[in-house]
């Protein structure tokens, strides 16, 4: 893949889960007798997620042209950037903020390398999330792929991948079924939440 594609496709990729967002979201209806009806919420948050996505193909095609420009720097430059060992974690030898992003990167970098496919797990459980929402309703569902994303690609414990999920199982319940009073799609759970 050219670095031309591979700066803009993350980044095309989260616009369009944002689209798929905002016209789901419309699908819902944004106002019911002039209370909130199930698709404001995910419209408001599918034009924020249009609107991260299309910054983060911008600022990624803006980096691939300044790194086309010419090296890093001379040996000095390069020999600042270099991480040093003080405390039990790598901390740039210079307080510089450029430095300090700098190596924020190249970590970046390497997680990209170690694993290659993650953003296509994210967004593989994401999308899953939002077919399954019709079904399993729209909270469960996007519990469940907060879940898979907790346990398989941040590979976090199953104690804290359970316990995360439980709690936002039930504080979105309170918060958008009794506080807001919205009539969220609850699916197969319509009976029981």
């Amino acid at each position: 893949m050219s670095k031309s594609v591979g700066a803009w496709l993350p980044g095309g990729i989260v616009t369009l889960l944002g689209l798929g967002f905002t016209v789901g979201g419309l699908a819902y209806g944004l106002t019911d007798d002039g209370r909130m009806a199930p698709g404001l919420m995910p419209t408001v948050m599918g034009v924020g997620i249009v609107v991260f996505g299309v910054l983060l193909v911008v600022s990624d095609l803006r980096s691939v042209s300044q790194n086309k420009d010419g090296p890093i720097g001379d040996t000095a430059e390069v020999a600042a950037r270099m991480p040093v060992r003080v405390g039990g974690s790598d901390v740039p030898a210079s307080p510089d903020p450029s430095v300090v992003a700098g190596t924020e990167e190249a970590d970046l970098a390497e997680r990209e390398a170690k694993h290659p496919l993650r953003p296509w797990f994210i967004f593989a459980a994401m999308v899953g999330s939002l077919l399954l929402a019709p079904y399993a309703g729209l909270i469960p569902a996007l519990v469940l792929g907060g879940f898979v994303m907790m346990k398989f690609v941040e590979r976090e414990s199953w104690v804290a991948s359970v316990s995360v999920s439980a709690l936002l199982l039930v504080a979105s319940w309170f918060i958008f079924d009794d506080f807001l009073e919205v009539n969220l799609p609850w699916g197969v759970f319509a009976g029981v939440m």
